[in-house]
């Protein structure tokens, strides 16, 4: 294990792996592989899924070392040390919250889905932390999960022109997307990467490379429809806009300008679309029957005012205050963590689990912009900016659509944190060399004194 540890740069394959080979299982049609059914069962019967074994795989001996007071490779650093409590708080706030509430009565293996993926983000970021040695390595993985994206995509093309025959929403419940949430969350990512290295790194021949894989991404990513990904990202280009203005030239205008034009194509196109449109977010027709989310928010906003400071604890089902439909038969989970993690989070974790959740996403969205703001390198400001704009959508997911649910959806953002983490830490370390060098020496200042 020591040896292993010794050089984690081979990482970024790993995260390459679990996107492709663990990918859209449940409902969608993937080849029939017993490596699949695995991670299909795994899924089914609550177990951990083998990105959650490997990453506490990785992370244990890391953070062990730690505790004992090893302090190599920059772990030594303020920033890191800084991660390493967000993270924690964020596992022990959830710990009390599932003790408290097995002893008033709740189940442990509901409680278990509830909180399952609350340690991966520390155990990725550490993991990140230990293989990161400089920018080179992270933009290395920024190409390689979009290599990883770019293969999901033509599947996912493949899928909707041959079993869904070019035409989504015909099939079975559970059947209306070729892509998982996470799938989405993915795609989203993968063409602001493309996009910025566009814009901002490539020229000549390459751009067209580049606008083929964008197209190539942006295809299934629309057809999926996944109305959380698309709000994510546009809240993610209007939120670095904080940050990013001093850098945008006349020809970035362009760009910003073509792009918002054709995403107000998309929605006007789409507005009177049936199903899930952008529309849906934002207008109900009142004709229609409640929205299930609706009632389903209600019933959490209830427990939120129920249990606001303490939180009822992990292992129960949420409570529905009004009746839901009944859509858990097939589909139990549904009951222990539906669609709005963030106020999961509140009624059944109380205001503790709220607030280190939220200091979790402060802290990951603060460290990119800081990266951002501490290099005039162009490779660091875009991967600082990708960083940025995947906490933003991430933070989207927890809102609308069960991220507490993926482990896939955790490995991104955690490895994307433990990369900026390193780099600030390097760049911390530098600093001091650099006082230390430019300070007068004792005797000189005695010298200078006495003389």
């Amino acid at each position: 294990m020591k040896r292993i540890h010794a050089n984690l740069r081979w990482i970024r394959f790993l995260v390459f792996f679990l996107l492709i080979i663990e990918g859209d299982y449940s409902g969608y049609p993937v080849p029939t592989t017993p490596i699949f059914a695995f991670f299909y069962a795994q899924i089914i019967s609550g177990m951990p899924c083998i990105n959650e074994l490997i990453a506490f795989a990785l992370a244990a001996p890391i953070l062990f070392k730690f505790a004992t007071g090893g302090t190599s490779d920059y772990t030594d650093s303020k920033i890191f040390k800084a991660m390493v409590i967000v993270g924690l708080s964020v596992i022990v706030a959830s710990v009390t919250s599932t003790v408290y509430g097995l002893l008033t009565g709740g189940v442990f293996r509901i409680a278990a889905w509830q909180v399952r993926s609350f340690p991966l983000f520390l155990c990725w970021s550490v993991v990140a932390f230990r293989a990161c040695s400089n920018i080179t390595e992270c933009s290395k993985f920024l190409n390689l999960f979009v290599t990883g994206v770019l293969i999901k995509s033509v599947y996912n093309i493949i899928i909707l022109h041959t079993y869904y025959n070019g035409s989504l929403g015909g099939k079975e419940a559970g059947e209306e997307y070729i892509s998982s949430h996470i799938g989405s969350f993915y795609m989203g990512i993968g063409v602001l990467i493309l996009v910025a290295k566009l814009l901002f790194q490539c020229r000549g021949i390459q751009r067209l490379w580049l606008t083929a894989g964008i197209l190539l991404i942006a295809y299934p990513w629309v057809a999926n429809d996944r109305r959380v990904s698309f709000i994510g990202v546009a809240f993610a280009l209007i939120f670095s806009m904080s940050f990013l203005y001093r850098f945008v030239s006349k020809k970035h205008i362009k760009f910003i300008i073509i792009g918002v034009l054709a995403g107000a194509i998309f929605v006007g196109a789409t507005w009177n679309n049936e199903g899930h449109s952008v529309r849906s977010l934002f207008v109900k027709d009142p004709t229609e029957a409640i929205d299930y989310r609706d009632i389903e928010n209600y019933n959490l906003y209830r427990a939120v005012a129920d249990f606001a400071v303490i939180g009822r604890g992990y292992g129960y089902p949420f409570h529905q205050y009004m009746q839901l439909a009944d859509i858990f038969s097939n589909r139990e989970a549904l009951a222990w963590i539906p669609h709005n993690n963030i106020l999961l989070i509140w009624a059944f974790g109380g205001a503790a689990g709220l607030a280190t959740f939220g200091l979790m996403m402060m802290f990951g969205i603060t460290v990119m912009v800081r990266l951002f703001r501490s290099s005039s390198a162009l490779e660091v400001r875009v991967f600082s900016f990708i960083g940025f704009a995947t906490m933003v959508q991430w933070t989207m997911y927890f809102w609308a659509d069960m991220a507490l649910a993926w482990g896939q959806a955790f490995i991104v953002p955690g490895v994307l944190t433990g990369f900026a983490v390193k780099l600030l830490a390097i760049d911390e370390r530098k600093k001091i060399i650099r006082s230390k060098a430019l300070a007068p020496s004792s005797t000189l200042n005695r010298m200078l004194v006495h003389g």
